[in-house]
């Protein structure tokens, strides 16, 4: 009769055990979803707003486009004189490229190996 006693109340805590354990994870469960929605809302709010921006942008670059549209159709012609600047900037840039050694038909550089380089060799060769 005791076996019988004994396997009932085994059989009782370990119903009680996986009830405890159900509603834990349960609570658990009911946790991670509340943050998840929490998580999604606050993503729809950013994408909205981020939606709410890249339409704003693209109204002014229309906005700017047309302005651009109405000046160049105002404004007179470009002066065909290169200005005092860009004749400076030109003689630099001639200047520079004349300083500057040209590279052999090649393509490749002619150097010499280094003093160091040349001593190490000798190092290893005897």
């Amino acid at each position: 009769m005791s076996a019988i006693v004994w396997t009932v109340v085994i059989a009782a805590a370990l119903a009680a055990q996986a009830l405890v354990m159900r509603a834990i994870h349960r609570r658990t469960l009911a946790r991670q979803h509340t943050r998840h929605q929490q998580h999604q809302q606050t993503l729809a709010g950013q994408f909205d707003q981020t939606r709410k921006q890249i339409a704003q942008l693209q109204s002014e670059l229309a906005t700017a486009r047309r302005e651009l549209r109405q000046l160049t159709k105002k404004s007179p012609a470009a002066p065909a004189q290169p200005t005092a600047a860009r004749q400076s900037l030109e003689r630099e840039i001639d200047a520079a490229s004349a300083a500057r050694r040209p590279s052999p038909p090649d393509g490749f550089a002619e150097t010499q190996p280094s003093l160091e380089v040349t001593q190490y060799g000798s190092l290893l060769i005897q």
